[in-house]
């Protein structure tokens, strides 16, 4: 019982070091993913926490174990005890402890826009912008593929919609304050209709959070836009992703033939074989976690999967043959850094 308190009396101390830290909240990948996972973890850990009903009983049993056989109570026993009560209705308990923590929790929320918005694209922009393929401009084949945010694009999508949702659960004051805010949040709730939280236990958030809002004096616009919102993802998420699968299932097919015939663009394509098979699991984890809780749907056709064992095929086929010509792309690489980066690095230094 003394780590967990200890551990919630830690966790708000480098909470506050991000808020009160010089110049805003320092946008970093590692930084901001690390900071987001600890909010999320937490609140998970106390979601699950309020949902053991005898959890009142267990600590008094622990209590009286500990006495049992040490011979006294545990000291810590009265602030895990009080910290239990404080946490019958845990989303009241948590937006109060997170309230201080808006400006920086929203900060890196908003980091996050230009990535989630281009990962909600339809299949028709994908198509359009000719995404993953190859050999729509075979003038640009070997040039190397490349990103600005190179660790975000292999970001589960789950994730960023669970750092998403409820992030601005906990800080929904900057949700009436900050339009950009309000966008995000929205386009997050018209994604999926269900997230695991922990393990296999998912999340039915839309419920939760108009029900929280429902509750709240002032708040009635904000439950209007997550009814709207779940309304949407009821009738437009599943034919979406099931478009993506088809589009994603011909994306793989093409690059697993042209590189089995043509391994050495697996140098300069790495990436694209990344970020596919990274969409991949994206689309593969959607399923999984709606199949499993949409028992009710007027179009059960895009829960089914019945494609879903061919994409998987495809995917072990792209990273066997990964595998296979690992050489290949060490290789190229090796020679880009020296070729490229170092040139690169070089004319940064000089005109800083």
């Amino acid at each position: 019982m003394a780590p967990s308190h200890f551990g919630k009396q830690q966790l708000f101390r480098h909470l506050h070091g991000f808020y009160s830290w010089p110049g805003g909240f320092p946008v970093n990948y590692d930084l901001t993913k690390n900071y987001l996972d600890l909010v999320v973890t937490y609140t998970s850990v106390i979601l699950l926490l309020s949902r053991i009903e005898d959890r009142k009983a267990l600590i008094g049993m622990y209590n009286s174990a500990h006495e049992m056989i040490q011979g006294s109570g545990d000291p810590s026993y009265a602030r895990g005890a009080q910290m239990v009560l404080e946490y019958d209705t845990p989303l009241k308990k948590l937006t109060e402890e997170f309230g201080p923590h808006t400006k920086a929790v929203s900060s890196a929320l908003l980091s996050l826009h230009f990535l989630f918005v281009r990962r909600n694209q339809s299949t028709e922009q994908w198509r359009s912008d000719q995404l993953l393929s190859l050999i729509s401009n075979s003038a640009t084949m070997l040039s190397p593929a490349s990103s600005d945010v190179m660790a975000c694009e292999y970001l589960s999508l789950e994730v960023i919609e669970r750092w998403i949702l409820i992030g601005f659960l906990l800080c929904h004051g900057c949700l009436s304050s900050n339009p950009q805010c309000l966008e995000l949040w929205k386009l997050g709730l018209q994604g999926s209709l269900y997230f695991s939280l922990v393990r296999d236990y998912a999340l039915q958030l839309h419920k939760v959070t108009e029900e929280f809002f429902g509750r709240l004096k002032g708040y009635g616009k904000q439950a209007a836009d997550v009814k709207e919102c779940k309304e949407h993802a009821v009738a437009h998420s599943g034919q979406l992703h099931r478009n993506r699968w088809a589009f994603l299932r011909n994306a793989v097919r093409e690059l697993e033939v042209l590189l089995s015939h043509q391994p050495g663009l697996l140098g300069p394509k790495a990436l694209c074989v990344f970020v596919v098979l990274s969409l991949c699991r994206d689309e593969v984890n959607w399923l999984v976690r709606h199949a499993e809780h949409v028992t009710k749907t007027k179009t059960p056709e895009d829960y089914a999967g019945s494609h879903i064992a061919e994409l998987l095929f495809l995917m072990e086929q792209l990273r066997t043959l990964v595998h296979r010509h690992g050489p290949v792309i060490q290789r190229y690489h090796v020679q880009y850094l020296a070729s490229f980066d170092a040139l690169l690095l070089s004319d940064i230094i000089q005109v800083c």
